[in-house]
């Protein structure tokens, strides 16, 4: 209870070719699969939630990074409860935004709604960003109160938004709170699942059920559609003396 591990989720290609003089900073498609494989070996054995604690870039204006960003977050959603990008400044280097506070190139992706809290116990969350739906689907559980969703509306919905539910009409209801940007959304206990969508005002209709692709249990180790199976956990480190130091 109250525990998580927060492993860090850096491609050390184009980690190395930004800190080496001439280093070639490129997309590698198959960075994120070998990614999940690794990382998912722990919360399979030690089952609890896991939150990317840190990733990011510090070209992402280059060729193939607004790429790198989108499979990055798509890979995160599916595989993770949550994240945190290095780090909120602004200017160049690892900034999401530029000095005069505007969206950089392919970082900027990372500006979308989330939810901050969930009246239950999630499924999936799923942004898309090309038509900029939000859809949620989480299950009853013990958990109470509204799911709170930070809207960011100024960069995601500058026209409006509407929100959506494939609960029954009349058994859910959304407020919304100019100050802190938060939706509200309240959802009666029915012993099952719950999927709210928030859309822009002209965006598709409905409200589906969006489950994104997830690896399979099999036995101890989880199998990836497609993949060789999972690398073995590896064994506890020896510890060694030395002196601390940031090198990022």
């Amino acid at each position: 209870p109250r525990v998580a591990v927060y492993p860090h989720m850096y491609d050390s290609s184009i980690e190395t070719a930004t800190y080496t003089p001439g280093g070639k900073i490129e997309l590698d498609p198959t960075f994120f699969d070998k990614w999940a494989k690794a990382i998912i070996t722990y919360t399979d054995k030690f089952p609890m939630p896991m939150l990317v604690g840190e990733w990011g870039l510090a070209n992402p204006e280059l060729p193939g990074m607004d790429e790198f960003v989108d499979a990055t977050m798509a890979t995160l959603d599916r595989y993770t409860s949550g994240w945190s990008v290095f780090n909120w400044c602004k200017g160049g280097g690892y900034c999401p935004i530029d000095e005069n506070g505007i969206d950089r190139p392919g970082i900027g992706q990372i500006f979308q709604p989330f939810a901050k809290a969930i009246a239950g116990a999630p499924t999936s969350t799923h942004w898309e960003r090309d038509t900029k739906v939000l859809t949620l689907t989480f299950a009853d559980n013990e958990a109470s109160g509204t799911t709170d969703i930070y809207m960011n509306p100024d960069r995601s919905y500058p026209d409006g938004w509407v929100v959506e539910s494939t609960d029954q009409d009349g058994s859910w209801s959304s407020t919304f709170d100019e100050v802190s940007g938060v939706l509200a959304v309240t959802t009666a206990k029915s012993g099952g699942e719950h999927t709210i969508c928030v859309k822009p005002v002209d965006g598709p209709e409905g409200c589906p059920v969006v489950v994104p692709d997830a690896p399979v249990a099999s036995g101890d180790a989880p199998v990836f559609p497609g993949a060789p199976e999972a690398p073995k956990p590896a064994g506890p480190a020896a510890p060694v003396n030395g002196t601390a130091s940031y090198t990022g």
